[in-house]
């Protein structure tokens, strides 16, 4: 019997050594084993490593509950060997640039998103509810929250607040944060110092995944398609002159998350907009050549981030390429709608 604070633990151990007779019994190789991780548990095997796990909670001799913490691009075929042992499973389509690694199914996790009461926060909450995971939406203002679940525990809760992000971390799988301020003249310190408070949370707490919202233009690049008055005018005076206070604490965010032993990915959207559904978005390492992001978009790529180890410890671009609005209506419903 073996126990452990956190399955992130085992994947770092190489206390099992599989042989070529275990992996004949499990049907090929990841082995599969049992044994007690907070719980029953399925210990997934790859080479002389734990890549993951599945926990199960038991009621009156039945599985109620079924949670994992896994490294899904070795998971995939363990998966696909060992039918019986399926979790949770929801639709989710693959989306140009992420494909998660199997596209048909996810495993449920524990999540927390904050900034959950701003528009993408919102979406990012109901997908992740559509998905099948337990999430805990924080936000300051719980009584104006607008969705409702037995899977959602709705937190109030200030980011700043570092008890209350203790609170609102503990025994979570991952953490999501889509926080977000207007830009101004003053400075401006909640990416910073929230990011902080997540950061020293989840080290405490021994939660491993994070998701953070920053902006492209905390790494402003032309575009192909923004023409001399985007490039040359508009983009500079955004970045440099109106946004400055907000681009350059996200800059002091992304540089506390990188500086952390967490694995975290930052996800960059370009100028945001609205669309009612998810579209093929693309999404890349680095600098994306898209000037427009829709907001279900951005929320879809967060929550296939936690289905692949692809992007770990990397900033990432995610743009949409369909429907997207002309700079002037972009302006009119977005930057002058926020007067």
């Amino acid at each position: 019997m073996l126990r452990y604070d956190t399955p992130q633990h085992i994947a770092g151990t190489g206390g099992f050594k599989p042989t070529p007779a275990k992996r004949r019994l499990a049907g090929g190789t990841p082995a599969v084993y049992y044994a007690l991780v907070n719980g029953p548990a399925l210990l997934f095997v790859h080479g002389d490593q734990i890549v993951g796990t599945v926990t199960f909670d038991i009621t009156n001799g039945k599985i109620a509950t079924v949670r994992g913490i896994a490294a899904p691009t070795r998971l995939a075929a363990t998966r696909a060997g060992h039918p019986t042992h399926h979790p949770v499973v929801t639709q989710r389509r693959p989306r140009r640039g992420l494909r998660p690694v199997h596209p048909e199914r996810t495993i449920v996790l524990r999540v927390t998103i904050f900034g959950a009461n701003g528009p993408t926060g919102r979406l990012l909450t109901g997908q992740a509810l559509a998905a099948g995971h337990q999430v805990t939406a924080v936000t300051r203002r719980p009584e104006s929250f607008p969705l409702r679940h037995d899977r959602l525990d709705t937190v109030g809760a200030d980011v700043l607040d570092q008890a209350a992000v203790e609170a609102a971390v503990a025994q979570r799988d991952a953490v999501l944060s889509t926080l977000g301020v207007p830009a101004g003249k003053e400075p401006i310190s909640t990416y910073s110092r929230g990011a902080a408070n997540i950061v020293r949370a989840m080290r405490r707490h021994r939660v491993r995944r994070l998701v953070v919202v920053s902006s492209s233009g905390v790494d402003p690049h032309p575009y192909s398609d923004g023409g001399l008055l985007f490039n040359r005018v508009l983009l500079p005076y955004v970045t440099r002159v109106l946004g400055k206070t907000l681009y350059d604490d996200m800059r002091r965010m992304e540089t506390l998350i990188r500086a952390s032993d967490l694995d975290w990915t930052i996800v960059r959207p370009s100028g945001l907009y609205h669309l009612p559904s998810v579209t093929d978005y693309i999404l890349v390492e680095g600098h994306a050549d898209g000037r427009f992001t829709s907001r279900v978009d951005l929320a879809a790529s967060m929550l296939a981030l936690l289905d692949t180890d692809r992007y770990l410890r990397r900033p990432v671009s995610v743009i949409t390429t369909v429907d997207n609005p002309t700079l002037f209506q972009w302006i009119r419903s977005e930057a002058l709608a926020k007067r």
